[in-house]
């Protein structure tokens, strides 16, 4: 499953996206400490650099966009969805909605994305 956002522009996609991203990341990190049992641990081999609390924002942020994610303009969401059919996937599953995002940018994006 991948985040999708598509906006106006590849920046105007970028820069919401990492903000829902981030405080999603910050929201999820905040649970595990308040609410894991103290004698509860993941084992390292479950996290990747989104997941793992010990690895920064950017670095967690640049993951995520990088492999869980499409975003940007309508021609460049196309152009990442084409590079997906290319490689064999067949079938992709957006969430298109999560964090924070108000149902009106949901909406924008989901409408964005099957029309054009």
């Amino acid at each position: 499953m991948a985040e999708c956002l598509c906006r106006e522009s590849d920046a105007q996609a970028e820069d919401e996206l990492s903000t829902l991203l981030l405080r999603t990341r910050a929201h999820m990190m905040h649970v595990r400490h308040e609410y894991n049992p103290a004698d509860f641990h993941i084992d390292p081999v479950m996290l990747n650099p989104w997941t793992d609390p010990a690895v920064g924002e950017a670095d967690a942020l640049a993951f995520v966009l990088a492999t869980g994610s499409l975003f940007g303009s309508v021609k460049r969401v196309r152009e990442q969805v084409a590079e997906l059919r290319d490689v064999g996937v067949r079938h992709l599953l957006c969430q298109t909605g999560f964090g924070d995002m108000s149902h009106e940018q949901n909406l924008r994006s989901m409408r964005r994305f099957a029309n054009r």
